[in-house]
């Protein structure tokens, strides 16, 4: 199909088409993985079911989704402290940054 493209449009038709696309991608890839987490994360899910109204049950789900946005400071907060800890040591892929934090 790029082939017709660039023939008939030249290189600003390829370049539009692929921006068109790439909106496209990462629109749709937004909204299934926000689909995938709201509706079958486990999390989310026990908290809506376990709550008493639907007012429980968005506080649950906001409370959940503040937790799952903390995740990744989780997990990289430790291995900035170690590297500003320990400079100059080879990490390697880095899985041995916690155990050398908490040991």
């Amino acid at each position: 199909m790029s082939t017709y493209y660039a023939i008939f449009g030249g290189l600003k038709a390829i370049a539009l088409s692929d921006s068109i696309n790439g909106l496209g991608l990462i629109i749709g890839g937004l909204l299934v993985n926000t689909m995938y987490y709201w509706a079958t994360n486990q999390s989310i899910i026990q908290r809506a079911f376990g709550a008493r109204n639907l007012k429980e049950a968005q506080k649950g789900a906001v409370f959940a989704g503040f937790l799952k946005i903390m995740t990744p400071l989780i997990i990289v907060v430790p291995g900035v402290i170690c590297a500003l800890a320990y400079p100059g040591q080879n990490w390697g892929n880095g899985n041995s940054a916690y155990p050398m934090l908490v040991s």
